[in-house]
Formats: structure tokens, C-alpha cells, sequence
């Protein structure tokens, strides 16, 4: 026998005149409402989650979306935005929910759409390396239902890895970077996990470029006193010619959250490699200013 406990049950057989199916489609609908309600009310995780929108020649509007729980990354370049990951790994694993993902993304567009703001592009574009959560391709997956298309900011040190490949080929635009194809100046800007080989990254940017269908394109930042030097940019220019990309940007360091931040060239240097980058890399040029990334 039970007891009575004066609170109305839920529903635990379809009432009289419903079919089986509605009352399942019906009662599918408010578990997906009261979880989806749950994920919302967590101010903190959607604040982690979704980091703005932001503007840029490159894709217009775009929202920028984290993917990863903790800054974890596979550098720890000298130039980092946020002064440097608290973990420095290759590992991969899944950080967020996909789920939850989808959630507080489709919830941000809804209230932007509400203020009149449009959206042209859903940016993975963290403040860690995008490709470690290994979900990435999940999410992807999902957000394509939002009818908007993706792009995926990556370092480029997973690329050699077939599971990160699968990934990118689920987005609609690439961006790699490619800050330096030597070797010591390759570990003294990006500052690498100890595992990571740059002929691998290189060979496997190759092969992606060749095999990517959508818009690739790579970024490549000059840093005072490391990698600005004509002959730098000769080798990575030469390099950059033979992949099959859309476009090549040349950039310099933004602000940073360290105590020593990364210079970016002195001005006589910026006046050679903008006419170097003019005549021998095409579908390539110099951004004189910090470019803030989408």
C-alpha cells in the first residue's frame, strides 16, 4: 500500500485518450525542459562556455565559444593572451558536456537574436587549444543544427592525430597556426609539451590542407627578438606556398597577462616583411596591429 503524501504524482501511464507515443513525445519534452532549464540556471557555466561576440574582417560577427573546462594546452607560447595554460599537455579529453555546449550556445543566439544582433559565424576560439577536447567533433555535430556555420581556431600541434583530423573536417573554416617552421625558434616562441615533434605538426598540416574541403587558413605571429628575421620569414613563407589554403595572416602580439608580454617588431623590420609577404607568399598579408583573433 502507499502512503499518501498529499503532493500530486507524476503521470506514470498515458491518461485516458492519449496514445503511447504522445505521452512519451509530451513527457520527453519537459525532461528536456527541466534539463535545459537546469544547465541555464548555472551563470558561471555559461559565462565559461560563451566569451562574447566579436568582431573581424576575416568572418564578420562571430560568437566565440570555449570548449574547454581549464586552460589546458599543448603550448605555452610566449605570446599567450592569458598569460600561459595552467597545464601543459597532449592528453585529450572531454571537457564539457556536448549537450551542455549546445544548450548554452543555442540560449546566447536566442538572446542576441532577441537585441537584434546577428550572427554570422560559431567560433571555437579559447584561450587553450581547442583540439584536446576530444568531444570536439560531437559539439560540432550538434551546433550544426543551429544553421550557422563553424570554425575552429587551433595551434596545429594535434594535427598529425586522425581523431583531431576528424574534427576539423567537421567545420566550414580552419584557422592554423604556424608561427615558425625552425626548429629552436619553433620551441622558443610556442614553447611546446615535451612529446610534440614539429616535422609531425608540419607533415600533418600538409596532408590536411590537401584533404580539407572547407576554408583554410593559417596565422603566423612575430615576436620581437625570436622569429623576426627576413630569413624567418623566408623558410615559413616557403613552407606556407605549398599548402592549399585560402589566405595566410601575418600578425603581432596583442595584450598579455604576463609580467615580461612579447614584443612585436620594431618598425623597420614590419616595412621589409610587408614587402617581402607582398611579393613572395600570395594570398598572404602583414596586420601592422594587433589582430584581435575572432
Amino acid at each position: 500500500m502507499i502512503a499518501e503524501t498529499g503532493n500530486t504524482p507524476s503521470t506514470a501511464v498515458p491518461c485516458a485518450g492519449t496514445d503511447t507515443a504522445t505521452w512519451i513525445r509530451r513527457h520527453a519534452l519537459k525532461f528536456r525542459e527541466r534539463l535545459e532549464h537546469r544547465i541555464l540556471l548555472d551563470s558561471s557555466k555559461k559565462g565559461k562556455v560563451v566569451l562574447g561576440v566579436m568582431q573581424s574582417p576575416r568572418l564578420g560577427t562571430s560568437l566565440r565559444i570555449n570548449n574547454i573546462r581549464c586552460t589546458t594546452c599543448t603550448y605555452n607560447c610566449v605570446y599567450c593572451e592569458g598569460g600561459g595554460p595552467a597545464v601543459v599537455s597532449t592528453v585529450r579529453r572531454e571537457c564539457l558536456s556536448p549537450y551542455e555546449l549546445y544548450i548554452v550556445v543555442k540560449n546566447a543566439l536566442e538572446e542576441l537574436a532577441a537585441k537584434g544582433t546577428h550572427i554570422d559565424w560559431l567560433s571555437f576560439n579559447p584561450t587553450s587549444e581547442p583540439t584536446i577536447d576530444i568531444a570536439l567533433w560531437r559539439e560540432i555535430g550538434l551546433l550544426r543544427d543551429l544553421g550557422i556555420p563553424i570554425a575552429v581556431f587551433t595551434n596545429a600541434s594535434l594535427v598529425w592525430n586522425p581523431l583531431v583530423l576528424d574534427s576539423l573536417h567537421c567545420a566550414d573554416y580552419v584557422s592554423l597556426k604556424v608561427d615558425s617552421v625552425d626548429e629552436d625558434t619553433w620551441r622558443r616562441i610556442n614553447r611546446p609539451h615535451t612529446c610534440l615533434s614539429l616535422d609531425q605538426i608540419l607533415r600533418g598540416i600538409a596532408d590536411f590542407s590537401r584533404t580539407y574541403a572547407g576554408t583554410l587558413t593559417t596565422e603566423t605571429m612575430l615576436v620581437r627578438g625570436v622569429n623576426d628575421s627576413i630569413q624567418e620569414l623566408e623558410r615559413t613563407g616557403v613552407f606556407l606556398c605549398t599548402l592549399k589554403r585560402s589566405h595566410s595572416y601575418f600578425m603581432t602580439p596583442g595584450p598579455q597577462t604576463v609580467a615580461e608580454p612579447a614584443l612585436g617588431p620594431d618598425p623597420a623590420f614590419m616595412e621589409r616583411a610587408a614587402v617581402y609577404i607582398r611579393d613572395h607568399i600570395p594570398a598572404a598579408e602583414l596586420v601592422p596591429l594587433p589582430m584581435e583573433r575572432v
